[in-house]
Order: structure tokens, then sequence, then C-alpha cells
């Protein structure tokens, strides 16, 4: 972490440096500090899919689904062929009840990437 916060304060427009940092963050259980951080990078970096996917896997796991599930829909827009993508988003919009968008959002990770099914 400490490299982490070294390195911005050497680079402060490193969009790499502040998604590790909010990825070191979500690690620990930090869901807030690791939301703002991949925020920062996302200014930086605003059409980065993986940033926003961590961001939306990060708001869901604080429970902030609708948060989650815009930044989700926001990474699929980006990246719609990135199978984890779509499945994440599914399971978001599962655990928020909506279970019709969530079937669309497995079939579309399914034929992207064979392997994935929906959990029963």
């Amino acid at each position: 972490m400490v490299q982490f916060r070294a390195a911005l304060r050497l680079r402060p427009d490193d969009a790499a440096a502040r998604s590790s940092l909010g990825l070191a963050l979500a690690g620990l259980g930090r869901y807030q500090k690791a939301a703002e951080a991949y925020e920062l990078a996302l200014r930086l970096r605003p059409d980065d899919p993986e940033i926003r996917y961590n961001l939306g896997v990060t708001l869901a796991c604080a429970g902030r689904l609708p948060e989650a599930i815009a930044a989700l829909w926001q990474a699929a827009r980006i990246d719609p062929g990135s199978a984890k993508i779509h499945y994440t988003l599914a399971m978001a919009l599962r655990a928020s009840g909506r279970t019709q968008a969530a079937r669309r959002e497995f079939d579309r990770a399914a034929r992207i990437d064979p392997a994935l099914r929906p959990p029963p």
C-alpha cells in the first residue's frame, strides 16, 4: 500500500497505479476507499473497461448494487466481448432481483464463453 501511495506522489496521473491501489484496498475490505481510487483512475482513463469492472465488483461487495450495476453496464458497453463482465453484471442483476435482465446477461456471457453458466 505504501508503495502505491509513493508512486502516486511521484506520478499522480498514473491510472494504473490508482487502479492497483483500488485492488489492494478492495482486497483489504476497504471498499469505499477502493471505489474512490477506481473513480480517480477513471478520470484519467474513462474508457478502461477493466477499471470500470473492478469498480463494479467493489461496489457490489460494498452492497451498493445500483451503483455496481451502473458501473458494470458501462464496462459492458465499452467491452461487449468480455464474458466476465457480462457474467458479473448478471450476478449483480440477479442479486438485485432483476431476474430477466440477469438471464439475458448470463446468456450473453455463455455465448462468449460456453463454460460460463449461471449458478443454480
